[in-house]
């Protein structure tokens, strides 16, 4: 919608303020979305002004910076809208829907419009997340916001489904992997994420199941992959396995890359799944995911989840001059 951004007298409102985020801000002033949810790049004028006292100046002079805000809205006739779950629905669609972004620290303003008044009633702070040194740069755009909310619809969903738990064990543990700074945990929350699908009890399951979702040379890659997860899940740390002549630098580099193809799997995996209930039945338990690979055809598997991930491709993108020495 047009003109100054607005929140209606008497709507409830839940709100993510996140700041420093490396793909920009919302790319236009208000993007309005079906449901509870729209993104601003800015807030309703005078509310920093209003809320200083509450938030002292050094966050006010966070949020005068900030240009990407996640709102989750409802009126009176919707008092049972849980608006707190609903934004951060709309801020998982971003972080899934957005490759390898990044942000400094996030606030969720909780409140209400009252007599021409923005007030507070909850304010709670969130962790920061990183991307792979070495990653490629993306943007926030008005299609990667019609993707999130999407996604959002779809996590809406599932809070109804027989799947609810596995699916947000799986979201968890990909966004715990966005918010780890370190290479090695990034790896290995990952390929924890994608094993919530592939489901497999040694490397030569996670190899022969995850290379159905992908094309190229993929299987030397998968191996190692799941090889160095079992190598940090250990603590014997992610050099172990990497072979003995490469330079301290080019090991990093190794690791930063397998880091960035693993969260690529992970996305492309999470995100497809998600947009696609009829896969949903597949994978809402360990059992149905077991029965996936074990009961179903490969012909049977392509059909309903036809992805075709090329590793070698996704491996290009990784940069090392990006890396800093």
């Amino acid at each position: 919608m047009p003109g100054s951004i607005a929140v209606r007298d008497g709507y409830q409102f839940s709100l993510l303020a996140i700041s420093n985020c490396s793909a920009g801000g919302a790319p236009r002033r208000l993007i309005d979305l079906d449901g509870p949810w729209a993104v601003t790049s800015d807030l309703p004028d005078g509310v920093i002004e209003d809320w200083e006292g509450m938030i002292g100046a050094g966050h006010r002079w966070e949020l005068e910076r900030t240009r990407l805000f996640l709102w989750a809205l409802a009126g009176s006739d919707h008092q049972d809208l849980d608006l707190h779950r609903s934004v951060l629905q709309l801020y998982y669609g971003l972080l899934i829907g957005v490759p390898f972004l990044s942000h400094g620290r996030m606030t969720l303003f909780e409140g209400r419009m009252s007599d021409g008044r923005l007030s507070i009633e909850r304010l709670d702070p969130y962790h920061q997340t990183w991307s792979v040194a070495g990653s490629p740069s993306r943007s926030v755009t008005v299609s990667s916001v019609r993707l999130a909310h999407r996604v959002a619809v779809q996590l809406e969903a599932i809070d109804r489904s027989a799947g609810r738990e596995r699916f947000n064990r799986i979201l968890r543990t990909f966004r715990e992997g966005c918010e780890a700074e370190s290479a090695d945990v990034r790896l290995h929350q990952f390929v924890r994420a994608t094993e919530g699908f592939v489901v497999p009890w040694k490397w030569q399951h996670y190899q022969d199941r995850t290379s159905e979702f992908c094309t190229g040379r993929a299987k030397p890659y998968l191996k190692e992959l799941y090889q160095l997860r079992g190598s940090i899940e250990h603590l014997r740390g992610p050099y172990r396995l990497m072979p003995r002549w490469l330079s301290k630098r080019a090991r990093l580099l190794r690791l930063l890359q397998r880091a960035m193809l693993a969260e690529v799997l992970a996305r492309t995996l999470i995100v497809n799944v998600l947009l696609d209930p009829a896969c949903w039945s597949h994978f809402e338990s360990f059992e149905a995911a077991e029965a996936f690979w074990r009961r179903m055809s490969l012909a049977q598997r392509s059909s309903v989840l036809p992805l075709a991930i090329n590793i070698p491709d996704v491996l290009r993108v990784f940069d090392p001059s990006r890396v800093p020495t």
